[in-house]
């Protein structure tokens, strides 16, 4: 029993990371952190600062004044027809929720409407 705790105790150690603690998994419908849902749902196509992507460019002042922030969260969950913008919405096939939809337009209005 002493051999199999003294070879066990050092084994664990090392695989606990000396305590290093791993970040708490988050449920993708539970992410609430606008640079984390930009990232992974908006940046590949409109680029990581807006504006540097293929597709139109949200860090457009002009553009965001002229389509509103109501308009700008209906695009984000329905997409456009007969583009590439897909809906992100999940009642609409996306993955996101109607609270992380809200993020994304609120956060690409605070951020570049200016």
């Amino acid at each position: 029993m002493i051999r199999l705790i003294l070879l066990v105790c050092p084994i664990t150690v090392v695989l606990m990371g000396c305590g290093h603690r791993p970040e708490r998994y988050v449920a993708p419908d539970e992410v609430s952190d606008f640079a984390v849902l930009y990232r992974g749902n908006c940046a590949a196509c409109h680029g990581a600062d807006g504006r540097s992507g293929g597709a139109r460019p949200l860090h457009d002042s002009l553009y965001l004044a002229l389509v509103g922030k109501d308009r700008l969260r209906d695009v984000i969950a329905k997409g456009v027809l007969h583009t590439a913008m897909p809906p992100f919405a999940q009642k609409d096939g996306g993955t996101l929720t109607d609270r992380q939809i809200a993020i994304l337009a609120d956060g690409v209005e605070a951020r570049w409407s200016h």
